[in-house]
This record gives C-alpha cells, structure tokens and sequence, in this order.
C-alpha cells in the first residue's frame, strides 16, 4: 500500500515547526517506519512548496518519497490528485478535515497525523 503524508501538517505537530531540521526528522522517522512495517509500504510525503514551477519528486532518506508542490498547488491539492488516480490500496496522513474527506472519497483510509506522530514517539 501507499501512505501519502500531509508534509507540513505532520511535521508541525511532531517538531512545532517546519523548519529543514524538523522536515529532516519527520523524514528519517517515516523511514524507519517503512523499514518496521509488516508489509510492504510506499511512503510519499507531500510538502507545499515554492521551489519550481512543477511537482518535484525525489528519494528521501531510507527509500520514502518525497514531493514538493508548484507555488499555485497545495499539498493538499497533490495529495487529492494522487488520491483519485492510484489503483493501489491507499492511507492518507492528515489532521485537515477537507483533505481527509476528499482522500475518503477516492477510497483512501485516512490517519490522523497524531496517531502517527504517537507511533513515531511511541517506538
């Protein structure tokens, strides 16, 4: 299955920021949980950003993906469309009320982002 992560949201909420350093944390912790879990799991963690004007996508540490969205996408925007278009089995990461009842729509399953946040200092 995928697990797509509201980037920001999640890292917020972990960190109380979302400077590069707490980005970086959340990112080697979702490695780790890719590396611990059961079953196979693609991570995609979606970041709103600036950077160019289309979705950048590169490997992040420990083998999770990561996405940064153009100025006039959100992340949430991103991870709604990844939503609609994947056949596979599908969690979406998020406290955003609007954004989990859209992922709901496409047949996601949707997480709360401080149910992952208590897995990851939990461990």
């Amino acid at each position: 299955f995928t697990l797509l992560v509201d980037g920001y949201i999640v890292t917020f909420r972990l960190s109380g920021g979302a400077d590069a350093a707490a980005r970086e944390r959340l990112n080697v912790e979702l490695s780790r949980f890719k590396l611990r879990a059961k079953t196979p799991v693609n991570v995609v963690v979606v970041y709103d950003s600036a950077i160019s004007p289309e979705v950048e996508a590169g490997a992040g540490p420990g083998g999770i993906w990561l996405r940064y969205t153009k100025q006039s996408l959100t992340a949430d925007d991103e991870i709604r469309r990844l939503s609609a278009e994947t056949d596979e089995q599908l969690a979406v990461v998020s406290s955003d009320r609007e954004l989990r009842e859209g992922s709901e729509q496409f047949g996601a399953i949707v997480i709360w982002s401080e149910a992952l946040i208590a897995w990851i200092q939990g461990r």
